[in-house]
């Protein structure tokens, strides 16, 4: 995206994560480098974050959060932010500046309720001829298996204490769920385990890890949408994909509680 925005005059971007890091007054030039680069050629920006939209803790942690993911007052009248609720159009409509503020919701979550199933109808019974039954692994795990590798994590801060917790929490994470895989294929043979890596990671690194185990099949094709409205089941850690599964009514667990009731 940055390569065709750079290369060509006039244009909409819809989408998110246009800022490099979190906001803060230091930062705030290298941050908005892209989206510099995208109003010098004469682009306009509508701004839909879809990172967000359900935070842990209390209001003070979301609007603490909402500050991390933008900064309002860095679009000018030409732009527009499109949230997912009431929460984070009036938190943005605070601080907007001479920007517009819409409360569209997020079609990621529409169209995995009821009355548009039918539009996945095709890919849905594609998957469960070829799949069913099985459950659906959704990993989230980019900072431990980046698609380009250790230097996503540590190339330029390597010294930050936060980001080393946060890589051994990561990690942590992500080895247990491999391990979880495993029992789950010992434990249900006939069932099969479909497991999706988030696109920033390194499908490979799941692909060496269960090789093997016959009923546990890595796959990403395609938008997740149908894939969760096939399954049995979706397992995540903290991840959007369960809201998703809610609206479509599949049943979602968290990793935490999976490894409860199978041990560590």
């Amino acid at each position: 995206i940055d390569e065709i925005i750079s290369s060509t005059t006039g244009g909409i971007y819809l989408g998110k994560t246009i800022f490099k890091d979190e906001f803060n007054s230091e930062a705030l030039n290298d941050n908005c480098t892209f989206y510099n680069r995208a109003k010098n050629n004469n682009y306009d920006v509508i701004y839909l974050d879809e990172e967000g939209g359900i935070y842990p803790g209390e209001r003070k942690r979301w609007e603490s959060i909402l500050d991390i993911r933008l900064n309002p007052r860095v679009l000018d009248c030409r732009d527009v932010i499109f949230t997912w609720g009431e929460f984070q159009k009036n938190y943005f409509s605070e601080k907007k500046g001479s920007t517009r503020v819409i409360n569209t919701g997020h079609p990621r979550f529409d169209l995995n309720k009821s009355q548009y199933k039918g539009l996945y109808k095709g890919e849905i019974e594609s998957i469960v001829s070829k799949y069913t039954p099985y459950i659906l692994v959704n990993t989230n795990f980019t900072l431990a298996n980046s698609n380009i590798g250790m230097k996503y994590t540590f190339g330029y801060h390597s010294n930050d204490p936060d980001l080393i917790e946060s890589w051994a929490h990561t990690s942590i994470i992500c080895i247990n769920f491999i391990k979880l895989i495993h029992r789950l294929s010992i434990s249900f043979p006939k069932m099969n385990i479909i497991v999706r890596p988030h696109p920033s990671e390194n499908p490979d690194y799941y692909k060496t890890t269960f090789n093997g185990l016959t009923n546990v099949i890595v796959n990403s094709d395609g938008p997740v949408g149908p894939w969760i409205m096939g399954a049995e089941l979706i397992i995540h850690d903290g991840c959007s994909t369960a809201v998703e599964a809610y609206f479509a009514k599949i049943p979602a667990i968290i990793q935490v509680i999976i490894t409860i009731l199978f041990g560590s």
